[in-house]
């Protein structure tokens, strides 16, 4: 009898260890920087809203999440909600990694005509790094910050300004900036190449 009972003690833990090797097993929680990461491909596909989602439960976890905060940013810039963008990239600190984030900001106070506050953004870009690229679209880049600049200067009146960054494109280019016929000659080579958030828009949904 007592060997009968060791041998159902036996069967059943078995059976029990059987029964939990079967249970799934419950994937890792993801972190924020997996949810930033997912974010960043789903923007790169346009899937501007379903970005946003992961961009937020990163933020959710992690209140320091400033690349989820940039993802936030372009998302709501893509989606033409300046000032919903706005807010989220004025949360990542000032001595935080941000070039990509300053160059949103440029491009929507520049949508907004806030041509100084577009120029602060622009100085921020050049200083901290000439040779900008965006990380999760390489078709815009420094020549794009150029441009912007070139539209602020030449909005704001600074006709001198504007002809300096827009030889950074060009040159080439030659006109007398103290006449106006050399400002308009300026200003239509400025507007031929589409300066702004439509164009920035464009690149990013081809």
């Amino acid at each position: 009898m007592k060997f009968n009972k060791q041998l159902l003690y036996s069967a059943l833990i078995s059976l029990l260890l059987i029964s939990c090797s079967d249970d799934p097993v419950a994937p890792p929680a993801k972190t924020a920087a997996q949810f930033t990461a997912d974010g960043w491909k789903k923007f790169e596909a346009g899937e501007y809203q379903d970005a946003i989602s992961d961009f937020n439960d990163a933020v959710n976890l992690d209140v320091n999440a400033n690349e989820a905060r940039s993802g936030q940013g372009w998302c709501y810039m893509m989606l033409d909600n300046f000032n919903t963008a706005i807010a989220s990239l004025n949360l990542i600190p000032i001595n935080a990694e941000r070039t990509d984030s300053e160059a949103a900001l440029a491009f929507m106070h520049n949508a907004n005509a806030d041509y100084q506050l577009s120029l602060d953004a622009t100085d921020f870009i050049l200083t901290e790094d000439p040779d900008w690229q965006f990380a999760h679209n390489n078709a815009i880049d420094i020549d794009d910050i150029y441009l912007l600049r070139a539209h602020n200067f030449i909005s704001l009146g600074e006709f001198a300004n504007a002809l300096t960054a827009f030889e950074n494109l060009d040159a080439e280019f030659s006109a007398d900036v103290t006449t106006e016929n050399g400002r308009n000659q300026l200003l239509a080579a400025i507007e031929a190449l589409n300066p702004g958030i439509s164009e920035l828009q464009s690149k990013l949904k081809h």
